[in-house]
């Protein structure tokens, strides 16, 4: 289905565990986990049952929908990420993957690949994803 089998197996737990996100595996740039920990804004308490509830039916809904079609689609992810693992994470995209995907995984990057320490050629992909998802519709478009 797609999601992380060990988030998955907390729903199990009465009471879940208080295991808070190690800001170290977000990225390989020690900088990001520790703007991450300073950050008051960002939560930093354990996961509660209703959040992973909520996580679990939306990999069940999206699981049950159709694919993407001809929507243009780009997947980036970290070969390194363990918060939602490479493995799972394909399973779940070539279940929903439709006919215009470009995809990139990014060795070595960890879960947040915009803020990885290759984010400069992650963004580029991004923005030349962009371009040409757009310059294809005006084409689509023009008589």
């Amino acid at each position: 289905m797609g999601g992380n089998p060990q988030f998955e197996a907390l729903l199990t737990m009465d009471p879940l565990p208080d295991v808070p996100i190690d800001p170290r595996i977000l990225s390989r740039d020690p900088a990001v986990g520790e703007a991450y920990a300073a950050d008051a804004l960002i939560y930093h308490g354990p996961l509660h049952r209703g959040t992973l509830e909520a996580i679990f039916a939306g990999a069940r809904k999206v699981q049950e929908g159709p694919n993407f079609g001809d929507l243009p689609t780009l997947w980036i992810h970290g070969e390194g990420d363990v918060l939602a693992p490479l493995d799972v994470s394909t399973t779940a995209m070539n279940r929903i993957r439709g006919t215009r995907i470009e995809e990139h995984v990014y060795p070595g990057a960890q879960h947040e690949v915009l803020n990885e320490i290759n984010k400069d050629e992650v963004l580029n992909d991004v923005v030349g994803f962009l371009r040409g998802a757009l310059r294809a519709q005006r084409q689509a478009s023009t008589p």
